[in-house]
């Protein structure tokens, strides 16, 4: 759920960059650097994306960007940083506790 995420986080800085490529450029645009498909709307563009970094071996950049910040995200939920990230939000939220 990337929308609850901080701009400066991974899955923050994904989600602003796909909101600003989907809404910044026309259907035709899309279509050349993903597919048609991806104009559909947000969900789609990020599957396309996703889709396409996965499998081709040298991703456009839209889906290279998606990926490397996928990436990211991913590296910070196995070393940690995201759970210690969440858990203090949660404590200045909360004052402290759990």
């Amino acid at each position: 759920k990337p929308f609850r995420y901080d701009d400066e986080e991974p899955l923050g800085k994904l989600r602003n960059f796909i909101v600003h490529e989907f809404k910044s450029h026309n259907k035709e645009y899309i279509k050349n650097e993903l597919s048609l498909y991806a104009a559909t709307n947000l969900a789609e563009f990020f599957a396309e994306a996703f889709a396409e970094y996965q499998n081709n071996p040298e991703p456009r950049r839209i889906a290279k960007t998606v990926g490397d910040y996928l990436e990211q995200y991913m590296k910070e939920v196995a070393d940690g940083t995201d759970k210690k990230r969440r858990d203090e939000a949660v404590n200045r939220i909360i004052g402290g506790g759990k």
